[in-house]
């Protein structure tokens, strides 16, 4: 689905961290994308941080099997705050 349909229907959008130097770091217009964590992100959605619990579970996972870490930090993030969409 659509991010439009989730805003319309007051769904709670959360973001990490890590996920906003991503986006400011592939975007073209980097003036765009600052206003819009200015004024979208840091005033209607949920920041969350990984931390030291996530890192470990994360780490922990990619190891035993093999597989990207990112992919496990953004995974054990999201069980960590129990969002449905992340």
């Amino acid at each position: 689905m659509q991010l439009l349909h989730y805003l319309d229907n007051s769904w709670e959008i959360y973001i990490n961290e890590d996920l906003l130097s991503t986006i400011y770091y592939v975007a073209k217009d980097k003036r765009k994308v600052l206003l819009f964590i200015e004024k979208v992100i840091l005033d209607d959605w949920s920041v969350v941080h990984f931390g030291k619990s996530v890192i470990a579970g994360a780490t922990r996972f990619a190891l035993e099997k093999d597989c990207d870490l990112e992919d496990a930090l953004h995974y054990f993030c999201v069980k960590e705050c129990e969002c449905g969409i992340f």
